[in-house]
């Protein structure tokens, strides 16, 4: 389906630069000269993965999810999640040995029609679409 007087920037011919590992939203950490991420372990390479529910309302739903990894020097990654019906929070935390960290963000920049404000402050970013 394809809105009319949009230009058709969006679809099953558009291709994502993933050559850097895959395109998910999520902490990476440094592991000698390469990155690594969470999206890059499956089945095969962790151990398990637990939730946790801290608080379920229908105005805010709190949890944590915990990935125990093998074969990496980050032993486990927590992401903790803050949502509510105007924001979604997330804390991502590499729990092991690591020199750096980044978070990836791929978002897209335009869907067509309109362009979303995007915002980095120091350790925050945002993306709103009015």
């Amino acid at each position: 389906m394809h809105k009319s007087n949009v230009e058709p920037l969006i679809g099953p011919s558009d291709s994502a630069p993933i050559a850097g590992g895959p395109l998910a939203l999520g902490i990476a950490w440094k592991q000698g000269n390469d990155w690594k991420s969470l999206a890059q372990f499956g089945r095969d390479k962790m151990h398990g993965a637990t939730l946790a529910v801290s608080d379920a309302r229908p105005a805010e739903v709190k949890f944590a999810v915990t990935y125990k990894l093998a074969d990496s020097n980050v032993s486990e990654v927590v992401e903790s999640y803050d949502i509510t019906p105007n924001e979604i929070r997330v804390l991502a935390e590499a729990k092991g040995t690591v020199a750096a960290v980044a978070v990836r963000f791929p978002a897209l920049v335009f869907d067509g029609e309109r362009a979303p404000q995007i915002a980095i402050d120091g350790k925050t970013a945002s993306v709103a679409l009015d």
